[in-house]
């Protein structure tokens, strides 16, 4: 007889069809989908995109929508973004499993968390999603730091299995939260259908540049921007991403006004993540100078389109230069900038080797390992042992 397939729930602040708050969504949905063969699938998430004051048109909040792929989401208002309710809908599915993606969601890390893990029998698997990184906790400080005395205090951190997605995640999460706490290592789950490689034109003494990601001061953007003005060759920036932090975004613009005019930057806001495709085709190079990312599935988009990356050393891509892939030189201006200058003088064919190269990366990444057994393998029942590897 077969075993009965086992309730996972997912908890996400955003999910289908939002985009705005970026690679977690499509994250999550990539997951979601590779394993809904094998385990009864529930999500549980807001009912608006992130920033918005409107609920999706197309879903009806406070109830359990089926979406087109066949995923459960229930999409939560914000009138009952609270414990009672919360722990009401949970309860319903009984989960065996409870996977929440954030470290410092109120709605869907602290209240599942207060709400299950003294009495409940399920699995909880957290994915702190980067955000124990030195980089992220030095933004809103005071807040983070006062949540995390609290999880540890009450002994929370004994209470769940860490989901990192790289070793430095590892190393940021036994250093925040102790050497003890249980972690396991599996790697996220990027997308895993890659189309045929693509080039674009490219001139010489020209480079188009874009750089993917939520205008916040984590991301890094006015380092970008200070930098352009030294710039000799004639370069264009897009800037595709939602302004989260108004006084940040003000400082950039500030920035773009003193640039001279053959550099250029245009902001087209957030995309819709079914049309930034053809936003990443249309470039010559990925540029994000971050200040710490556990995984960036801009970066691994556009890879994966056959677009190399400039990146800080800030994130786990760090073979990209090898490869002829990319670049993670230390946040540097000048680094940055030399990058800049040799990748707009690149030829057509300079370009193609690159891009091609980018691609091929993309493409041996996929082929790596069994992710779906080894998801399996974190949302499994059994007792969680402290510490395993298991990279793809």
């Amino acid at each position: 007889m077969l075993e009965a397939k086992k309730r996972l729930v997912i908890m996400i602040d955003w999910f289908l069809p939002g985009y705005k708050a970026g690679g977690q969504i499509q994250s999550c949905a990539n997951l979601a989908l590779a394993l809904q063969d094998l385990f009864i699938i529930y999500i549980i998430t807001s009912d608006r995109d992130l920033g918005d004051d409107a609920p999706y048109p197309s879903i009806q909040p406070d109830a359990w929508n089926k979406l087109g792929n066949g995923l459960e989401v229930f999409y939560v208002s914000p009138q009952n973004l609270r414990y009672s309710f919360l722990k009401k809908v949970t309860a319903q599915v009984d989960p065996h499993c409870i996977y929440i993606n954030s470290m410092f969601s109120w709605p869907f890390t602290a209240l599942p968390l207060l709400a299950y893990y003294r009495n409940s029998k399920a699995k909880i698997v957290l994915a702190p999603r980067g955000m124990l990184h030195a980089g992220a906790l030095s933004q809103r400080k005071l807040k983070k730091t006062l949540f995390l005395q609290v999880f540890k205090a009450i002994g929370l951190s004994s209470k769940v299995l860490f989901h990192a997605t790289n070793t430095t995640e590892v190393k940021d999460i036994r250093q925040v939260l102790g050497k003890q706490v249980a972690v396991k290592l599996v790697q996220d789950f990027n997308a895993t259908i890659q189309k045929p490689f693509q080039t674009v034109a490219k001139e010489r003494g020209q480079l188009k540049c874009l750089f993917v990601a939520r205008v916040v001061r984590h991301k890094n953007l006015l380092f970008l921007l200070l930098m352009l003005k030294r710039l000799t060759a004639t370069v264009s920036v897009t800037v595709a991403g939602p302004v989260e932090e108004a006084d940040y975004w003000n400082e950039c613009q500030q920035a773009i006004s003193q640039l001279p005019p053959h550099i250029t930057v245009s902001h087209t806001g957030a995309i819709p993540h079914q049309e930034l495709e053809k936003i990443y085709l249309d470039h010559h190079l990925f540029v994000l100078p971050t200040l710490g990312e556990n995984f960036g599935h801009a970066i691994f988009e556009s890879l994966l389109y056959g677009r190399p990356v400039l990146l800080s050393d800030k994130t786990p891509w760090h073979d990209l230069q090898q490869k002829e892939a990319g670049w993670t030189p230390a946040l540097d201006q000048d680094a940055f900038l030399s990058v800049i200058q040799v990748a707009a003088g690149w030829s057509q064919q300079e370009f193609d080797r690159h891009a091609s190269a980018a691609w091929h990366y993309a493409k041996e990444y996929i082929q790596k390992g069994d992710l779906a057994n080894k998801y399996v393998d974190l949302f499994s029942i059994e007792e969680p042992t402290p510490v395993t590897s298991a990279r793809g």
